[in-house]
């Protein structure tokens, strides 16, 4: 560990800076006078980061570095070389995250079109790609002044200084824009943990923070390029205050053209108009999106799934692809428990036999003797790590299941019903290992396969869904025609019901109508008793038939009791003869016997009374 210690009194210095020399230390954890306590970090992880205490640690003399009293000069040279490597990498998270931003730009698809066809996604990541490119350019001008400074005198410490200052600077403000840019357009899945967008936004703050914050930067640069060039400093105060531009200077910064175009963006063309995927007639994409429909954030074992089978890093996925294979045909034909088993218990023994044997012959066990003070465990955060990862994968397996069980995307169900029962028959006829080999061959050749052919293949996938959806059409036209014929149809025959009903009521109502009620006969009023007279009674005028049957009908409730309460008329010569008269109203009486059977034509209608 490289170590900076005052060894002078700050009293008997003129500068704070003086007095401070340089050690290079034996780094040892269990040495007195030196406590180590780790820090947890926002990011970068895969190294440590401790609180150290110094408590009388005696440091050896020969380990000084350089003149004593001199140790914050040559710390302030070794910045310039850290500060060229945190613009690096500074500039190689900005990349990263634009990339992903882009690829996901190009793989949305809202409202049937990519979002990287819109100005409002497209712009701000174009503009943050020219940034990295200014930034870019900075990095390799000051990393050139710090080599060429070794051989050449005429370049000044203080300029080297100048340059990996402002490479720093420009190359960390452009990757966190860039990280926070790729975040945005991302949105939701932005801050899910599965396209590490996050984690390059939150790795940022490193080279904005180390070695020194980004102010001192900007002021130790600012009172260089006053001393060198009058003014300059308030100009290089404006420009990274106001972010502007001015007109007569060369002072650019992030704010880019907003009318930039993607054609001017090097790699970022990837996701132009022109590139992006050629939509179906139906309007969706020829190629599914991996993206999942659902809002649910997926693991970060989906986007390494897909980049793996998709053949992004080719050297990658063909290792994977001769792992799995090789591991699969040597589980097949190499005894690899038996294996395991042998080893176990050669180990074992050998241990077993050195102890036995140091103890008769040294008195004392040879492998008790080479025992570690502390036995090894895996440390927490690894464990931790470890249980994360393996609850991630245990998640991968259980969403992709859902998302496939609950058809999120009809071709993935489609296949994986395919792959089901065509494994369902195979596996009468093959062993578990040919099934597994087949079926590793085909999840990473098939993309391979479509991926080399995949205009011919997606002009045969279009031909094929233009011919169903031709097909759709016909047969929906047929079936309207045939619905439009069928109500048709129904329609008439309704029609033709309704004016027969209609017709059967109005009849009835005629009928009705003819009937008219019995008019009521006035009371007689009562009138004076007179005499009787003594003239001699008149026998009573006799009356016809049918004013008897009228006046019955009108003093009965009921036909019956009317034609029963008849009285029997005396034939006198005044009433015709009933056998002469002809009715026409009424059919002709059968002749012969009468049967049991009723016809429903002779059925004589009931007599409805109308009070």
């Amino acid at each position: 560990m490289i170590l900076l210690a005052r060894t002078t009194p700050i009293d008997e210095v003129k500068k704070p800076s003086e007095g401070l020399s340089l050690f290079f230390i034996d780094f040892d954890r269990a040495a007195p006078g030196l406590d180590l306590r780790k820090i947890k970090k926002m990011g970068g992880r895969s190294v440590d980061a401790n609180e150290v205490f110094f408590d009388e640690y005696r440091i050896p003399a020969d380990s000084l570095i350089g003149n004593e009293g001199e140790g914050f000069k040559i710390v302030l040279h070794g910045m310039n070389a850290e500060r060229c490597l945190l613009a690096g990498e500074a500039l190689g998270l900005g990349y990263i995250a634009l990339e992903k931003a882009a690829k996901y730009a190009k793989e949305r698809v809202v409202f049937g079109r990519p979002i990287g066809q819109n100005q409002a996604i497209a712009h701000p990541l174009a503009a943050a790609y020219m940034s990295l490119e200014a930034a870019k350019l900075a990095t390799y001008h000051a990393t050139k002044l710090y080599d060429e400074s070794r051989n050449d005198s005429a370049i000044t410490q203080q300029s080297v200084g100048v340059a990996c200052n402002s490479a720093k600077y420009l190359a960390a403000e452009a990757a966190f824009a860039a990280c926070e840019r790729a975040v945005l357009t991302l949105g939701g899945m932005g801050y899910a943990q599965e396209y590490h967008v996050e984690r390059y936004l939150r790795e940022c703050f490193v080279p904005r923070i180390a070695p020194v914050s980004r102010l001192p930067a900007i002021v130790k640069t600012g009172v260089v390029l006053d001393e060198q060039v009058a003014g300059l400093r308030n100009l290089y105060k404006m420009a990274t205050t106001n972010g502007a531009h001015h007109p007569h200077s060369n002072v650019y910064v992030s704010q880019a053209s907003p009318w930039a175009s993607w054609s001017s963006c090097g790699e970022m063309s990837k996701i132009s108009n022109t590139g992006t995927t050629k939509p179906t007639s139906n309007g969706t994409p020829s190629s599914p999106s991996p993206l999942p429909q659902a809002s649910q954030p997926l693991t970060h074992y989906h986007s390494k799934l897909y980049s793996l089978l998709s053949w992004e890093r080719p050297s990658a996925t063909a290792s994977s692809f001769a792992t799995v294979v090789l591991f699969i045909v040597a589980s097949r034909y190499l005894p690899l428990i038996r294996w395991t088993l042998k080893f176990l218990y050669l180990a074992l023994g050998v241990t077993a036999s050195a102890e036995i044997g140091g103890h008769f012959l040294f008195s004392r066990g040879l492998t008790s003797s080479s025992r570690p003070r502390k036995y090894y465990t895996i440390p927490k955060d690894t464990m931790d790590s470890f249980l994360e990862d393996l609850e991630n994968l245990v998640e991968f397996f259980l969403i992709e299941f859902q998302r496939i069980l609950f058809v999120e995307n009809l071709s993935y169900t489609v296949s994986a019903f395919v792959t089901a029962l065509v494994s369902y028959w195979l596996v009468m006829f093959l062993p578990l290992w040919g099934l597994a080999l087949i079926a590793t061959c085909v999840a990473y050749l098939a993309p391979l396969v479509y991926i080399t052919n995949k205009e011919f293949i997606d002009s045969q996938l279009g031909n094929a869904q233009e011919i169903m959806a031709n097909q759709a059409s016909h047969v929906k036209e047929m079936a309207e025609t045939q619905t439009a014929q069928a109500t048709h149809i129904v329609k008439q025959y309704v029609g033709e019901y309704r004016a027969k009903a209609n017709g059967y009521i109005g009849s009835a109502n005629g009928a009705v109508s003819n009937v008219t009620a019995p008019k009521a006969e006035p009371e007689p009023t009562p009138k004076a008793a007179q005499e009787p007279s003594q003239e001699p009674a008149q026998a009573p005028a006799q009356k016809t038939v049918e004013e008897i049957v009228e006046e019955n009908f009108r003093q009965s409730s009921a036909p019956e009791a009317a034609l029963e309460s008849l009285p029997d008329i005396p034939k006198t010569e005044e009433l015709p003869d009933l056998q002469q008269v002809a009715h026409a109203d009424f059919p002709e009486a059968p002749t012969g016997e009468p049967s049991g059977e009723v016809k429903e034509a002779d059925k004589v209608p009931e007599l409805v009374q109308i009070s």
